[in-house]
């Protein structure tokens, strides 16, 4: 089987490291494509390297949707494949989702089923469309799998079906926990929270910016704050500051962000990835959004959401939470899972 793996973003780097791991395993001949939607080192590269992940055979370097599909059009005009695999809910999702069927091949997508309902994310949108047009649905979790049967989707009837095949990211975690480092110049004293924001609704607006790092200023508490340079970049064009309580570091590498998970009181983001890995790490999360597509998490009293509350009450909530080592992803079995379906199925 000659599979295309389309990723180009953080958390697919991630996730596909623990796949490729087992390619051959199960008789599967990668092409790996980067997007090039994450193309600076410490958003790109640096996974590369840590995670020991084989060089992509295409680099685009594209940024755009358009970009992307023009792109792939070119570059792999006479590659040939049996199935297109993408991760997630990101452009390069979407991109790789619409040149597959461009191509008229089986389009996998790892990831389906997660809904927020909010159709001003696009990442909602991304992951809606890409459903639509799959011809295996993976579901990390069970929730995920409902909402698909629940859109006409049915499981085990090969072609065009959808699976439960559990969180990658938590194969990612097991994996690599005994990885973690400690991020070069950390400086802390005593406990911290690790806070990540990037997402547009977050970011974007200036009042809303304003709004959350005052918030983090009011805590009570040490914050350790990895910068996305799209926050940064916000953060320095509002001409805002970042509170005193707040300890800035430049983006992390994945090693870096385990450490901090493993070692933090609590975790503060916006990041759909970073709520499961905090609930992996066993720690109580505050989700910067009125609605999240895990959400098995807030159920289960693992996370919460700001939603119209200030961040220090929300805060206060969370600190109320007590995280159970529940079984919600897979156990870290879903790469195999997932590739067996998939050696079933694509001759």
């Amino acid at each position: 089987m000659r599979l295309l793996n389309i990723v180009g973003a953080r958390p697919q780097f991630i996730k596909h490291s623990v796949m490729q791991k087992q390619f051959q395993h199960y008789g599967i001949e990668e092409i790996l494509v980067h997007t090039g939607q994450h193309c600076d080192d410490m958003m790109s590269s640096v996974f590369f390297e840590t995670l020991q992940i084989n060089p992509p055979h295409y680099h685009l370097k594209s940024v755009s949707l358009g970009a992307m599909l023009e792109a792939l059009k070119k570059e792999l005009a006479d590659c040939d494949f049996d199935a297109v695999l993408v991760y997630g809910d990101t452009t390069s999702t979407l991109a790789g989702a619409l040149y597959a069927k461009e191509r008229k091949k089986l389009l996998v997508h790892i990831e389906a089923g997660l809904r927020s309902y909010d159709m001003q994310m696009p990442e909602e949108i991304n992951r809606v469309l890409t459903d639509r047009i799959a011809d295996f649905l993976f579901a990390p979790t069970e929730i995920a799998l409902n909402n698909l049967k629940l859109e006409g989707f049915w499981g085990d009837r090969g072609k065009g079906c959808a699976y439960w095949g559990g969180d990658v990211m938590e194969d990612a975690f097991r994996f690599y926990s005994k990885s973690a480092i400690c991020p070069d110049g950390l400086e802390t004293s005593g406990d911290f929270v690790v806070c990540t924001m990037h997402r547009q609704s977050n970011v974007d607006d200036r009042q809303r910016l304003e709004f959350l790092l005052q918030g983090l200023g009011e805590l009570q508490e040490q914050i350790v704050l990895p910068l996305h340079p799209r926050t940064l970049h916000k953060i320095q064009t509002f001409d805002l500051t970042i509170p005193t309580n707040c300890v800035m570091l430049p983006p992390q590498g994945y090693f870096e962000m385990l450490w901090l998970l493993q070692n933090a009181k609590a975790v503060i983001t916006d990041s759909g990835g970073l709520q499961k890995e905090a609930f992996f790490a066993g720690k109580p999360c505050l989700v910067l959004r009125d609605c999240s597509e895990w959400m098995e998490l807030v159920q289960k009293q693992a996370s919460i959401l700001l939603g119209n509350e200030t961040l220090p009450q929300a805060y206060q909530r969370m600190l109320g939470l007590q995280v159970a080592p529940l079984d919600l992803y897979g156990g870290g079995k879903s790469v195999d899972r997932i590739l067996s379906t998939l050696k079933a199925n694509i001759r």
